[in-house]
């Protein structure tokens, strides 16, 4: 069976990602055939490394277009939404010939031009739902930044996420994610809940460097500002280290100014994008991981754990049923005071017992490999 795992863009970011090691894990069944589909070629391919080292051959759909029609730009307001999220539905289908036996869409955006190319194709679609549009929409832009606009997106929304699990064969996603599609009266029928996957150190650095670490891919919704005032308001001793692709990147350059007016150059440092193994390198010499962001699973801090790095996040984040009690500790309400006082727990920590935590971190994440993930997806396409 030849498979097409689909992406809309292959830049750095958690579906990416996962997609990603997908293709690598599912290639290495018999019978299967899994190739990198993407809609949109950028300038600059993410996880080029991973790329290269296991030779994974990408499908740019968009080099069958004229040139014409690859008109593109990005909606105000919105960090990835674009014009070819709404016109590749349309164009793709008469352009892309017949290849492969079965779609794997990654990410809502990347379902629409999926869904309309498998009904040409006569093929199976499945959708791996990391944040459906309303959840994104609803808990990631607040009510300042996109004002009277979000009460008439979200409406839309709702009939878009219940036109993507319609149309598709099967949906894939985590149990957070479904428990909220569950809400908004979609059909569950086709759900079916997975985890991400990791790839755990086989040993770990217990000597940590003393600084923490912020990783995620940073847009508007993201609010970066906000781990300007954790360290301001609470008067945090360990250094910060941001890092990760900044989109669009002028937030870079706000957040560098507002670290620089509130006089926290010592305290808080921009490193931007970085690649995978420095990236690794960060995972295991950072004292902690800090990641105050509602997640639908949280691949950044699994990814973290499994380098034996300590993690704080929100409690509400998919990944929390990865994790033994132990690290539940350090899970919190988000708020400002709790996020404080996760990173005084940690600062005040013993040498015994912070071992054992950055012990018990990397314990806990060494049942979800990729291979896992991927068998779990196996299971189901060997079927079709």
């Amino acid at each position: 069976m030849k498979v097409g795992i689909v992406v809309d863009e292959m830049i750095q970011g958690g579906f990416q990602r996962v997609a990603l090691m997908e293709t690598i894990e599912l290639n290495k069944y018999k019978n299967t055939e899994a190739h990198l589909v993407v809609l949109k070629k950028s300038n600059h391919i993410g996880y080029q490394e991973i790329i290269n080292k296991n030779n994974v051959t990408i499908d740019f759909l968009d080099n069958n277009l004229p040139t014409i029609l690859k008109v593109n730009f990005k909606f105000p307001f919105f960090a990835f939404f674009s014009l070819f999220h709404i016109t590749y539905p349309l164009l793709l289908p008469y352009f892309v010939k017949n290849d492969y036996d079965l779609y794997i869409a990654h990410g809502t955006y990347t379902a629409f031009s999926t869904i309309a190319l498998a009904k040409k194709q006569r093929v199976k679609a499945i959708t791996f739902i990391h944040d459906s549009v309303s959840y994104v929409i609803k808990t990631k832009y607040n009510d300042q930044f996109l004002g009277k606009i979000k009460k008439i997106i979200y409406p839309i929304t709702l009939f878009a996420d219940k036109y993507i699990i319609n149309n598709s064969y099967m949906v894939l996603s985590y149990r957070n994610m479904i428990n909220y599609l569950s809400k908004i009266n979609c059909d569950l029928n086709k759900c079916v809940e997975i985890k991400n996957g990791c790839n755990s150190a086989q040993k770990i650095n217990t000597k940590k460097v003393n600084y923490a670490i912020a990783v995620t891919k940073w847009d508007r919704g993201k609010n970066p500002a906000k781990l300007i005032n954790i360290w301001k308001k609470g008067k945090i001793k360990t250094p910060l280290k941001i890092i990760g692709v900044f989109e669009p990147p002028s937030i870079k350059m706000e957040l560098q100014n507002i670290i620089v007016k509130e006089k926290l150059q010592n305290k808080i440092q921009i490193i931007g994008k970085v690649s995978e193994n420095k990236l690794i390198n960060y995972y295991k010499q950072a004292k902690f991981l800090i990641h105050p962001f509602k997640e639908a699973f949280g691949l950044t801090i699994l990814e973290a754990a499994a380098n034996g790095c300590p993690v704080i996040f929100t409690k509400n984040s998919g990944v929390k049923t990865c994790f033994n009690k132990n690290i539940l500790k350090y899970a919190t309400n988000n708020s400002l005071k709790d996020n404080i006082g996760a990173i005084k727990k940690i600062e005040n920590l013993k040498k015994t017992q912070y071992v054992h935590l950055c012990t018990q971190a990397h314990n806990s994440s060494k049942k979800y490999t990729w291979g896992e993930h991927s068998k779990t997806i196996y299971n189901i396409i060997k079927c079709q």
